[in-house]
């Protein structure tokens, strides 16, 4: 991802914290200033006005998830498949100097490291926008929903049932930027380092 598709990542989970936030506060700010000025039909006008507000934010905001996503969906795939050999591949020769030259082995190992921080990286980004997403999920819920009239319920339902799914970055068709991804990458390259290593250690054992 280049410098401009991570602020976009940034921005949309800055706009789903911020949807969220005017959720959680808008009951608050309502009753404070306007119960004494308003009657509970004009309040609910202006309940009604600002959760429309935010739904059409939220469909905005989605919009531009989604044209970023299929940007960076191939990218992200390759880069993935990259970090994933480069990971394997700097493992296998970490396994295969360690026996006789500690220096290089400690250098494969930073190298590792590097990698791994590197798609740490990448996942963060993603993990990003899904935890602002379940966050507006949760503060929509805890919306005092139960006090305004059907309309509102509604519209409050609608809004609910719309970030139940929060919105996830993908590496090609199937992959989840997420950490459980993470730790599947990281599962399967330790499996391999590791069945590599009784590879060698059985071949040395024979000879």
């Amino acid at each position: 991802m280049n410098f401009f598709q991570v602020f976009v990542v940034k921005f949309i989970a800055g706009m789903f914290a911020m949807l969220g936030q005017d959720m959680a506060r808008m009951h608050e700010e309502l009753e404070s200033s306007s119960t004494f000025l308003m009657n509970k039909q004009e309040i609910y006008k202006i309940i009604n006005r600002k959760i429309r507000d935010n739904i059409r934010m939220h469909q905005e905001t989605i919009e531009l998830f989604v044209a970023l996503r299929e940007v960076s969906q191939k990218k992200l795939l390759i880069i993935i498949v990259i970090l994933i050999l480069e990971l394997c591949s700097t493992g296998i020769w970490f396994v295969i100097v360690i026996p006789y030259n500690k220096f290089y082995a400690a250098k494969m190992a930073f190298s590792m490291v590097i990698v791994v921080m590197i798609l740490l990286y990448l996942i963060y980004s993603s993990e990003d926008i899904i935890y602002a997403c379940n966050q507006l999920n949760s503060m929509c819920y805890d919306t005092k929903w139960y006090l305004l009239s059907v309309k509102e319920k509604r519209l409050i339902l609608f809004m609910i049932l719309r970030t139940e799914n929060p919105c996830t970055l993908m590496a090609g068709p199937t992959i989840f930027m997420n950490y459980e991804t993470f730790s599947a990458i990281l599962r399967f390259t330790l499996s391999y380092l590791m069945t590599f290593y009784r590879i060698m250690e059985q071949s040395s054992y024979l000879n």
